[in-house]
Formats: structure tokens, C-alpha cells, sequence
């Protein structure tokens, strides 16, 4: 390699670990578990069991209780070049990394800026 092309290599390097954009969550994200079942019993849309008013509750509890919140409102997230497509991550942490998808971006984030 020519040093003038070692040069553009190093900076495409330095510009892939420099955040390009940031934007904010409009809305909480939640993980879903599908770890449901009451008395035993698996539910899926195909089965179709009575159940008394007590029991249903219980399921509803038991199902509102498989939604962990893994990332508030307003969290920021941040893009980065990398291979020459944009890598959004949580500035939490949490691992939630979209790649290259403009409609997740539209979908999920708000107040999007160049930097």
C-alpha cells in the first residue's frame, strides 16, 4: 500500500469509532419472555381451555409479568460508521445494536442529529 492510501485506510479506522448521529428512544422497550403457562398448562392461540374468573386473573398477572423493561424513554442511542453502514446502539449498554435499518431508526427514535 501507498502511504497515501495507508493514510485514507487510517482515517476510514478513526471515523468508524467516532459517533455520526444520536437519537432518543419515543418509547419504552421491553423483552418478552414466553416463559407463560398457568397450572401447568402452555398456551398458545390454538388451545382453548374455561377457566373461572380467579384463574384468568391469575393468567393475566402471570402474562403481564413476562414484560421486563429493558430500556426507558429517551434513551440514547448512538451511530457509528462501520464497514460503511450505520451501527445504532443503546448508550446503556444494554446490547441492543440495529444495523443499517432506517425503519427501526424512523419506528423507535426521536430528535435524530448529525453530529
Amino acid at each position: 500500500m501507498s502511504p497515501d492510501e495507508l493514510r485514507a485506510l487510517a482515517d476510514q479506522k478513526e471515523q468508524e469509532h467516532s459517533i455520526r448521529k444520536t437519537g432518543f428512544l419515543k418509547h419504552d422497550l421491553y423483552d418478552y419472555s414466553t416463559r407463560l403457562g398457568y397450572g401447568g398448562l402452555t398456551y398458545t392461540h390454538d388451545v382453548h381451555v374455561p377457566v373461572t374468573p380467579q384463574e384468568r386473573a391469575a393468567i393475566i398477572e402471570e402474562f403481564s409479568n413476562t414484560f421486563d423493561l429493558i430500556l426507558p424513554r429517551g434513551t440514547k442511542f448512538c451511530c457509528f460508521i462501520c464497514d460503511g453502514e450505520e451501527v445504532w446502539e443503546d448508550d446503556l449498554n444494554w446490547g441492543l445494536q440495529i444495523i443499517n435499518d432506517p425503519s427501526w431508526v424512523e419506528k423507535h427514535l426521536e430528535n435524530v442529529q448529525e453530529v
